[in-house]
């Protein structure tokens, strides 16, 4: 988690909030008419830590360091250490981040034949494929802010015109935000088989994914899936074998990809074979589920006289809410709260205003759909 220490301000904001266990304060500040909450935790009594109190899936370290920097600046404080690298350097390939305000208006019908990489990594096997293709528009996502920055920088020393790359969950970005019959090809790359039974629904191909891909992609569209785990590719091809949707094309025992990941690297030094499995999209026609579930567009809040407090945990079938820290204030609490909905789990904002929880969209910058904005109003009804 990027952070700075600091030595002690001499005010606070005469708006803050304080933990209520330890010895933790809470400030906002402001950038670009979106609001943060940083952290302030005594290290000892002459030195601070400064960090935020959660971290946006959309952020990249650079904007990190502008809402830290921005801090600093507004308490008048002095920076002792950070692990921030130069602070005042920006971060390279930034401009290949698609954000969430990007991907909403984004034109996915103009961008010729589109790649689609789950699980981008360090972004070496996408920025090979978008260099050798030119033609073709490649877009990667990838969770990890750290590896994904490494993406970026490669796309941006290899000058490329034709990539992008996303900062979140694959199913949110391909549920919501990729248009019916927009891609050619997807590429799953040594995705994490999840071995141990009781972990098995967190793989990433069942048949909600299926789905998923199915609807995306145009007809005779392909996935490419690649893994050194023959249990994991046996079970894949079982769940496209119940799909109308696709047909097997291929499926090599001892397969190398065209631009070897670091994975693939690691798996043959160790002698594994590296299985990859290709599926075709048929003509099959796409039948969408009725009463798909839709985003909630704007904030929310629900009534509720519950007693919360810092590790309460609320559950409610599938969903599971824990409010992992309070931070009370004058007006109204804040809570940094975990929302977990089957294999899905954020880490969100909510703020506890007279005998109401208020989500608000706009300072989470995370989606919540219509079917858990239900479930959370009758967990605390």
């Amino acid at each position: 988690m990027p952070h700075l220490y600091t030595t002690i301000p001499s005010f606070l904001p005469e708006e803050h909030w304080k933990h209520d266990r330890d010895d933790t304060k809470l400030i906002r500040t402001t950038i670009q008419e979106r609001t943060f909450f940083i952290k302030i935790k005594t290290i000892h009594e002459s030195q601070w830590r400064l960090s935020l109190l959660t971290t946006p899936i959309d952020l990249i370290l650079n904007r990190h360091k502008k809402i830290l920097l921005n801090v600093a600046r507004q308490l008048g404080i002095e920076i002792i250490k950070s692990n921030l690298g130069n602070p005042h350097a920006p971060d390279v390939g930034i401009e290949y981040l698609l954000d969430e305000e990007k991907l909403i208006s984004f034109n996915w019908h103009q961008r010729g034949p589109n790649v689609f990489e789950i699980g981008s990594g360090n972004g070496s096997f996408l920025t090979e494929h978008a260099i050798k293709n030119p033609e073709k528009h490649h877009f990667g996502t990838e969770i990890n802010g750290f590896t994904l920055k490494k993406a970026l920088r490669k796309a941006a020393r290899a000058r490329l015109e034709n990539i992008h790359f996303i900062r979140n969950d694959a199913q949110y970005i391909l549920n919501y935000h990729v248009p019916d019959s927009s891609l050619d090809t997807i590429f799953i790359n040594f995705p994490d088989p999840w071995e141990k039974k009781r972990y098995l629904k967190r793989r990433l191909i069942h048949p909600g994914t299926l789905r998923n891909f199915a609807r995306v992609l145009r007809s005779g569209g392909e996935i490419h899936f690649t893994t050194d785990h023959q249990d994991y590719a046996d079970f894949t091809k079982q769940q496209f074998s119940q799909s109308p949707y696709f047909q097997l094309i291929r499926d090599a025992k001892n397969a190398q990809l065209p631009f070897p990941t670091k994975y693939e690297r690691k798996w043959r030094s160790e002698g594994r074979r590296i299985i990859q499995i290709v599926f075709q999209r048929t003509e099959h026609p796409f039948q969408s589920s009725l009463g798909k579930d839709s985003l909630v567009p704007v904030s929310f809040d629900i009534e509720s006289n519950s007693t919360i407090f810092s590790g309460g945990i609320f559950k409610s079938g599938e969903i599971v809410v824990v409010f992992k820290d309070i931070y009370k204030g004058a007006t109204y609490d804040v809570l940094d709260t975990i929302i977990t909905h089957g294999r899905f789990r954020w880490d969100v904002l909510m703020l506890r205003k007279a005998g109401r929880l208020v989500f608000d969209v706009g300072l989470n910058k995370r989606f919540l759909t219509r079917k858990i904005k239900g479930q959370l109003e009758s967990l605390f009804a």
